[in-house]
């Protein structure tokens, strides 16, 4: 048997095979021939075993393929159905889950909103106090001192807490940008 004769009577047991990988079987073995050379097509003809028999494992090398795909095809539509079934569920607890870190953002900002509010407040309050005690140091001195006193109190009070507002603010509007990071990285892995 030559290698036309091969090649002939390989392409006669591929038939079963669809179009595109017979074809791609044959120009593969066409160019296998092509590199042994043509004194050695009886060495790849002895390698490659009968027609019949190469076809044979080529179709079940495709079949195992197919088999493959399919299994891979599964998998998809199991997650789809699953998906349909399980969003009843999942859906009210994605919307519970974003209102809860909605909340949180808006009692978070809400107290640091009070605590900004609170030291200007002091500070204000602290100055005023200290204004109406150096109004008073000629009718009652110790009036005098009492509202300066609690006017100074007030006034590094408000300031004190001015200046933690004023580092942690930053450093909870980062932790809330981190906090979204996390879940966006979350939803895409997922």
């Amino acid at each position: 048997m030559n290698r036309e004769e091969y090649m002939a009577a390989l392409e006669k047991h591929l038939r079963k095979l669809p179009r595109d990988e017979r074809e791609n079987a044959l120009v593969y073995y066409n160019e296998y021939f092509d590199d042994a050379g043509p004194e050695n097509e009886d060495r790849v003809i002895g390698e490659l075993g009968s027609p019949a028999k190469l076809a044979a494992q080529l179709r079940s090398e495709y079949a195992l393929k197919g088999n493959e795909q399919e299994k891979k095809k599964m998998p998809v539509v199991l997650i789809v159905i699953l998906s349909i079934f399980a969003a009843p569920i999942a859906l009210p607890l994605v919307i519970v889950a974003a209102a809860l870190v909605f909340v949180l953002m808006v009692v978070v900002f809400s107290v640091l909103f009070a605590f900004v509010v609170t030291a200007a407040a002091l500070v204000l309050g602290g100055f005023l106090w200290m204004v109406i005690g150096l109004i008073l140091i000629f009718q009652s001195p110790a009036a005098t001192l009492f509202y300066v006193g609690s006017g100074a109190f007030a006034l590094g009070l408000g300031i004190l807490l001015g200046v933690g507002m004023y580092r942690l603010i930053p450093w909870v509007i980062n932790g809330f940008k981190r906090m979204a990071e996390a879940i966006l990285e979350w939803r895409k892995n997922a």
